[in-house]
């Protein structure tokens, strides 16, 4: 059998693509690399280019005429500088503006911040949707638990209705598939949330990027039809779902609610209040 060779990681290509001392925008790279390296894409490329930044041996040189970042080799004897301009750069604002200030000051800053009607709108949106993110993380967890305590009851369940041949043994079939496949979207975000880490950790990727895309095909056909199934239970029932299944947000008309629309009226607000309350 032949022996196997090599193939070099994906910061070695970019690495070699600088080689030449040529400046590059991020497409251009992409184009670059892949004349010698067909098998990485964009998704490895990048973030490979991005791990040199870090340790300063390619440096950002300015900007081309359609505004793209361009990027070229560092001189070996301006790495450090090269290491250095890149941790600012990559500094944040909100960094920038939390060091050196006492606290006194930045609640000042966040009060006048606060004050601004956009400013406040996407902070309020930005805080709904972090509480959506982990009410759907803690339903999530709820379900695996749910799932792991009735598998055998459930398992036990189908294996005497295929020996009595009960008349819902196609139901109960279906409903085990069903119950089963959580199971197999939990081993699926198990995988995604180490590649996720990965990332953040500026390390290449188990998982080839694009084998990504027929999951999240498969995730959006899966939503699709869950959400259809999620409607048609309430023919069954009656009844109309209260609740969004994903968020959580009630999605059904408040029974309480007024028929004749809304009435119209002036309100004095209490600025100490309104203030207090800006941010829950």
């Amino acid at each position: 059998m032949a022996a196997k060779t090599d193939t070099p990681s994906s910061t070695a290509a970019v690495r070699d693509a600088f080689a030449g001392g040529e400046h590059f925008t991020d497409a251009e790279l992409v184009a670059r690399v892949r004349e010698s390296r067909p098998d990485l894409h964009r998704g490895q490329i990048i973030p490979a280019r991005g791990r040199l930044a870090r340790r300063g041996d390619v440096k950002l040189v300015g900007k081309d005429e359609r505004g793209s970042q361009v990027w070229v080799l560092t001189p070996a004897d301006e790495i450090d500088e090269a290491k250095a301009a890149e941790e600012r750069r990559r500094t944040s604002d909100a960094d920038k503006l939390l060091k050196n200030r006492k606290p006194e000051a930045l609640a000042q800053v966040v009060a006048a911040l606060l004050d601004h009607d956009d400013v406040n709108r996407l902070l309020r949106e930005q805080t709904e949707r972090a509480r959506s993110m982990r009410r759907a993380r803690a339903r999530a967890q709820d379900a695996q638990a749910e799932s792991e305590a009735e598998r055998r009851q459930r398992k036990r369940d189908l294996a005497e209705a295929e020996k009595e041949k009960t008349k819902y043994l196609d139901f109960l079939k279906v409903h085990d598939a069903l119950r089963d496949s959580i199971s197999v979207l939990f081993d699926v975000r198990t995988f995604m949330r180490g590649e996720v880490a990965r990332r953040q950790r500026g390390e290449e990727g188990r998982i080839p990027v694009e084998r990504w895309a027929d999951v999240q095909r498969n995730l959006h056909e899966l939503i699709h039809v869950g959400g259809a199934l999620w409607h048609d239970l309430t023919a069954i029932f009656d009844a109309p779902p209260e609740q969004c299944p994903l968020c959580g947000e009630r999605i059904a008309r408040d029974p309480r609610a007024l028929d004749e629309g809304y009435i119209e009226s002036d309100a004095e607000e209490d600025e100490e209040v309104v203030d207090a309350l800006v941010v829950e």
